[in-house]
């Protein structure tokens, strides 16, 4: 008849004081495990709506690209000039905002995150803050322009002609 004694694991003897009361080794389980070599892992920054909400991110796209892109606009003719160009902004603008990853990494991670309903609300939210703007300006300008006196054509503003 097998005994557990007769399945040696080749571990050799007990150290001093590893046996039980009746002479027995302990389970593998009280025996001190070596200790691993590797380091963990680091965690890898995710992109969030967060950081897309930074100063640096989507509102710099809103308020910059469109004068830093016609510095360079060519036009007609030029649409692979102007297509290049523009993707260049963005592939300068990525870093500032996360850089933790690729460009084309970059890309499909927001590409993912569009369809978000999170952001899609904040887009809504920046949508509605640029028309409220608008109106607010487009009324100031009424408000200049009715508070300007109308000066007849040909009449020079200091002249004694005007009623």
């Amino acid at each position: 008849m097998d005994t557990w004694d007769d399945y040696d694991d080749g571990g050799g003897a007990a150290p001093q004081g590893a046996e039980g009361q009746q002479g027995e080794e302990l389970p593998d389980l009280q025996k001190p495990k070596p200790k691993s070599r590797r380091a963990p892992a680091k965690k890898r920054p995710k992109l969030t709506i967060e950081d897309l909400e930074k100063p640096s991110a989507l509102q710099d796209v809103y308020e910059n690209f469109p004068k830093w892109f016609a510095e360079g606009y060519r036009g007609k003719g030029h649409e692979v000039r102007d297509l290049r160009r523009l993707l260049e902004l963005y592939q300068r603008w990525q870093p500032r905002v996360f850089n933790h990853c690729s460009y084309n990494q970059f890309e499909q991670t927001l590409e993912k995150m569009s369809g978000a309903h999170a952001l899609k609300v904040r887009q809504q939210q920046q949508r509605q803050r640029e028309q409220q703007r608008e109106q607010q300006q487009q009324q100031q300008q009424q408000w200049m322009e009715a508070a300007t006196p109308a000066v007849p054509v040909g009449v020079h503003p200091g002249s004694a002609a005007m009623p």
